[in-house]
């Protein structure tokens, strides 16, 4: 299946198409979030007497949480999942300054927007488009406008306005 591209049926362009959408997934994800649910393994220190930054987000739901000495319980009424911080129940950390050394825990979760919303959707279209566009006109397109600096790297400052309100830091 050809996705149409203008200039004939070209199996490598349709490639090359598909690689420049998946750019543009996979840098809302990094920003924003994964765009679909899915299974993942964490681990993280504790941040402040009992929780966990997950530094992912949103989180649909926590499996388990392990540390050194075994499974613990997941306090679920003090956990914030859609900002990915996860409650541990009693007191599991060290506080700042204490100098006993870190407490790691992992974390089996699911996480990932569902449904997706849709300005993440068109952020992602965006930047695939974009990225398309750079590479087939060559050089540094514009992107009808103006780019912003993301991580090191220009994206349009329209997908960037997009992405505003889901972004996770």
């Amino acid at each position: 299946m050809h996705l149409g591209i203008a200039g004939g049926l070209d199996a490598a362009r349709d490639a090359a198409l598909i690689r420049c959408f998946d750019v543009g997934v996979a840098t809302v994800a990094e920003w924003c979030g994964p765009l679909a649910p899915q299974a993942r393994t964490i681990r993280r220190e504790v941040t402040s007497g009992n929780l966990l930054c997950l530094r992912v987000r949103p989180v649909q739901s926590v499996t388990s949480v392990a540390g050194a000495a075994g499974p613990v319980v997941v306090d679920l009424d003090r956990s914030d999942l859609g900002a990915g911080v996860v409650a541990l129940r009693g007191n599991r950390g060290v506080g700042p300054g204490e100098g006993r050394g870190a407490t790691f825990y992992t974390v089996n979760a699911v996480v990932g927007w569902n449904p997706t919303p849709e300005p993440l959707n068109t952020a992602a279209l965006i930047i695939g488009g974009w990225t398309w566009s750079t590479i087939y006109r060559g050089g540094n397109y514009d992107a009808g406008g103006d780019t912003v600096q993301l991580g090191g790297f220009a994206v349009p400052r329209q997908a960037d306005q997009l992405m505003n309100p889901y972004k996770m830091w």
